[in-house]
């Protein structure tokens, strides 16, 4: 009896990750936006963690090679990177490593399937070097300034869902 509620609570709790693999990342990344757009900063480091709890339970032997490929090159710096914005004892350092949570994001994104995600780019985050996230949605709601400029920045384009299967 105990094992089934044990196996039942597993299957309840247990996220459901799309082909790719990867797609439980999109959604603590997304909340982490979110977060950040409106100033958040404990939903910010609490979206932080959930990612890195995403990270670890990526199965990398059920990834395709493409997939693989890319999440060789990006995990550890994601990792790092969520693992510092969840330390970070103020705003403007979980932004920072917003930045760097982000281009690992970006690179996944174009090999995964970040459905209803769209790329944005902010020419004045970082002292005007600019930086890049994704959201959902086509409205500009900018992670890097918050409140004080929501709305700097322009969609670069659409995250289309992939289509992995070989003919």
């Amino acid at each position: 009896m105990m094992f089934r509620i044990v196996l039942t609570l597993f299957f309840v709790f247990t996220p459901v990750f799309a082909q790719d693999g990867l797609s439980s990342l999109f959604t603590p990344y997304g909340e982490m936006q979110t977060a950040l757009a409106g100033d958040d900063l404990a939903v910010a480091k609490q979206s932080a963690t959930q990612l890195q709890a995403a990270i670890s339970a990526v199965d990398e032997g059920q990834l395709n090679d493409p997939i693989k490929k890319a999440w060789a090159h990006q995990k550890s710096h994601l990792q790092g990177a969520a693992a510092k914005a969840q330390e970070a004892g103020d705003i403007a350092t979980v932004r920072t490593h917003f930045k760097t949570v982000s281009v690992a994001m970006i690179a996944l994104s174009d090999v995964a399937s970040p459905d209803g995600f769209s790329q944005f780019h902010c020419p004045m985050a970082f002292d005007n070097k600019g930086a890049n996230w994704l959201q959902k949605g086509t409205t500009t709601r900018n992670p890097y300034f918050g409140s004080s400029m929501l709305g700097c920045g322009v969609q670069v384009k659409a995250k289309e869902k992939h289509n992995h299967k070989h003919h």
